[in-house]
């Protein structure tokens, strides 16, 4: 596997695995929700591809980018970690406008819903925002893998 496969598995595992309901739901609204995503993301993009790098080492037969400094590859985490707080604070912003009804609230539960919050169920919009809610879904991860790729080339180069 090369190491762009095992920055893209962090990333799906920090962006999305570890992020839990409470985090997505919150994240436009509260610092601390989003502040807890960027800190699971970032440990996870810091120990996948580093550990990867050490197993790869007693394989000579795979080319690693041994010559990389642990402060090319901090720089790395660092930068990717920043980025993606403020991608996400701005997105998720957008992203969650374009998924509810706004001011909508159904006082009984109709059926279960894990992202919304207790006693509450949001009705979900079906209209033409629906479409936009998936472009901004993608030009998100667009982002985050355009500062990963743009960010690794600095440490691997």
């Amino acid at each position: 596997m090369t190491l762009v496969l095992v920055i893209l598995i962090a990333h799906f595992v920090g962006d999305f695995l570890l992020q839990s309901a409470w985090m997505a739901l919150n994240k436009p609204k509260r610092w601390d929700a989003l502040a807890l995503h960027v800190a699971a993301y970032t440990v996870v993009l810091t120990f996948v591809p580093l550990a990867s790098v050490i197993a790869w080492l007693g394989q000579p037969s795979l080319a690693v980018p041994v010559h990389a400094t642990l402060g090319q590859f901090g720089w790395f985490v660092l930068v990717n970690a920043v980025a993606h707080f403020a991608q996400d604070a701005i997105t998720s912003r957008i992203t969650a406008r374009l998924w509810f009804v706004e001011g909508v609230r159904i006082s009984r539960k109709t059926e279960v819903n894990l992202f919304a919050p207790e006693g509450y169920e949001y009705e979900v919009a079906y209209n033409n925002k629906r479409h936009w809610f998936f472009v901004a879904i993608g030009a998100d991860q667009l982002l985050h893998y355009v500062t990963l790729f743009v960010t690794a080339s600095w440490w691997l180069a």
